[in-house]
């Protein structure tokens, strides 16, 4: 599941980011691997959203700093 979320107060207030939830970290893994960089599996699906991508870069700018998190 993807979630668009926007801050409302801190340092990035009114800022967007977006939240990727996966059912397992078995499942995580299948298209991302330790160093953060997409598996053969996790490109296709990337090339997939490209036409997302695109049309959320026309919004502004953006960056992206990578961190993987376990809810529990």
């Amino acid at each position: 599941k993807c979630y668009l979320v926007k801050s409302s107060r801190g340092e990035c207030e009114n800022c967007y980011g977006v939240i990727i939830a996966w059912e397992s970290e078995a499942d995580w893994n299948k298209y991302w691997n330790k160093e953060g960089g997409v598996t053969d599996l996790g490109q296709t699906a990337l090339d997939k959203l490209q036409p997302l991508i695109d049309e959320i870069k026309k919004l502004g700018t953006y960056t992206s700093k990578y961190t993987d998190w376990v809810v529990q």
